[in-house]
């Protein structure tokens, strides 16, 4: 065998021991851990969720059906952040492991959970940067609605 080929099969070698070395990490985690993998993220999403329908509440209540258009954008934002907490949520519980807490499950679900690692990322920079924009707007609201002081 030549080095070149040597090299390039001693590296796939390495990146597999290394890829299966993860899972086992994280299967053991999630193996000792009372509720799986990802609980943590879950019951922060699930807040976010919870502030979300309390901001769109507030806006609907205090404007009596009259929406300005900064308050209009903000709704608009807290229905795409719904929708995107909810599409995470949905996620989160289909990695959740159901079945009883043996190694092998555990390892399963760390498997389904390397694999869903990208959408998970994807989703929550999503509601990262609808956070960041609600933030902005609702500044704004207060900069014009609140008096400003001369001195």
């Amino acid at each position: 065998m030549d080095p070149i080929s040597a090299l390039n099969v001693a590296a796939a070698t390495v990146q597999f021991i290394d890829f299966v070395g993860g899972l086992m990490v994280n299967a053991v985690t999630i193996y000792r851990s009372e509720h799986g993998s990802e609980s943590s993220l879950m019951s922060i999403v699930k807040s976010l969720v919870q502030l979300n329908d309390d901001l769109t509440e507030s806006l609907q209540l205090s404007t009596g059906g009259s929406l300005s258009t900064r308050d209009t954008e903000i709704l608009r934002l807290c229905q795409q952040c719904s929708e995107t907490a909810n599409t995470l949520i949905s996620l989160l519980n289909k990695l959740r492991n159901e079945s009883k807490n043996d190694l092998w499950s555990s390892f399963l679900q760390a498997l389904r959970t390397k694999w869903s690692d990208d959408k998970i990322k994807s989703l929550k920079e999503t509601l990262d940067s609808l956070k960041s924009q609600i933030s902005m707007y609702i500044l704004t609201a207060l900069r014009y609605e609140c008096p400003t002081t001369e001195s």
